[in-house]
């Protein structure tokens, strides 16, 4: 959880295991704290960016740097206001959009159907439900050993 837009691109810089980011509707441009040793990990273009913007663009103006730094990231957006409303002129970069209301239930079932669908490999699954069918095995030994038999007399 970070409260700023700067803290939310140092994180998705530095933390490798982030695997999703919900953007909600109230966020600050600039960090609260002091961000000068994580300069180069910082993005402080991204405050003037936002600066004056209502909330509908700053998302999607976050949403696209964060695609751009972690296209795998999958982003879902939070808001307050009517997801019919929101949805309609938002960027492909969000995978859901949520209304505040809809509860944190719906938010977590499909974060983590994004992170299962990300890892998700069908050619390893497959292999491994064949490896664990039942299957008959098929001996000649007793023929060919008939066989030799009958060779050496």
């Amino acid at each position: 959880m970070v409260s700023s837009a700067e803290d939310a691109v140092v994180a998705a810089r530095l933390n490798a295991n982030l695997q999703a980011c919900v953007i909600r509707r109230r966020f600050d441009a600039v960090a609260g704290h002091d961000l000068s040793s994580l300069a180069h990990f910082a993005d402080r273009d991204i405050a003037a960016d936002l600066a004056g913007q209502p909330f509908d663009q700053s998302a999607q103006i976050l949403a696209r740097r964060l695609a751009r730094l972690r296209p795998e990231l999958d982003l879902y957006l939070m808001t307050e206001i009517a997801v019919e409303e929101t949805a309609g002129h938002l960027s492909h970069h969000f995978r859901r959009v949520f209304h505040a209301r809809e509860g944190s239930l719906e938010l977590h079932l499909s974060i983590l159907a994004g992170v299962a669908e990300r890892y998700r490999t069908p050619f390893f699954e497959a292999l491994r439900r064949y490896s664990h069918r039942p299957t008959g095995v098929f001996h000649a030994l007793p023929i060919s050993q008939a066989n030799s038999i009958v060779n050496s007399h």
